[in-house]
């Protein structure tokens, strides 16, 4: 499975996410969500990279609210 894939999968597959997308040109994700910190983005990216066996990290997190 490819990584961005892999992150994709695992972020979708949590109950309070309501949707995933991945921006293949820009390499960022964006997602909907009920209440998601920073600190649980990357706590979910250390899943994945355990799963994957690589290094995952947040460089970049903005929250919106609609």
């Amino acid at each position: 499975m490819g990584c961005p894939d892999a992150i994709k999968g695992h972020l979708a597959g949590l109950r309070d996410v309501h949707s995933v997308a991945f921006n293949v040109d820009t390499r960022f994700f964006s997602m909907q969500c009920e209440n998601f910190s920073k600190a649980r983005l990357q706590a979910e990216l250390d899943i994945v990279s355990r799963k994957e066996q690589r290094t995952f990290t947040v460089d970049e997190y903005r929250e919106l609210i609609l």
